[in-house]
């Protein structure tokens, strides 16, 4: 009787130590949330997605803003969308800055690159093409 209740404990100890690094496996990509799973804007606006790119800068966030309006800050991976009015947007991040247009309907992709310089880091701005842009929206986690 004792041998089968140390011969139980020991399973219980696996299956207990599986599970928990079952849990600390990272996932390669989480689930989006339903409003950008499908890609469309609010109508008669245009939706713009700001995505933080895999760049070598694991624990700084990248501070965005969309025409001088804080977005939260993007770790990596991390996405923001935006259904903005139509027209042009400046979207700025520390020195770099782009000018991205929001046609009623119509999806734009922005990307986050924090680059480690001698001193400090760095932002860059680039737009991506939308096959791309989706990818990484459904590969990545809204903010």
């Amino acid at each position: 009787m004792v041998q089968l209740s140390v011969m139980t404990n020991r399973i219980i100890m696996i299956g207990c130590l599986g599970g928990a690094l079952g849990a600390c496996t990272p996932s390669m990509t989480t689930a989006p949330d339903a409003v950008s799973e499908t890609f469309q804007p609010n109508p008669g606006a245009g939706a713009i997605y700001v995505v933080r790119g895999l760049d070598p800068v694991f624990l700084g966030g990248a501070s965005v803003t969309l025409d001088g309006q804080a977005l939260p800050s993007l770790m990596r991976n991390d996405y923001a969308r935006v259904d903005a009015s139509p027209g042009e947007h400046r979207i700025a991040c520390g020195e770099a800055d782009t000018v991205v247009r929001a046609d009623p309907g119509q999806v734009a992709f922005v990307e986050v690159l924090l680059q480690v310089g001698a001193l400090s880091s760095r932002c860059t701005l680039r737009l991506l093409d939308e096959p791309n842009g989706r990818q990484r929206v459904v590969a990545g986690k809204r903010v």
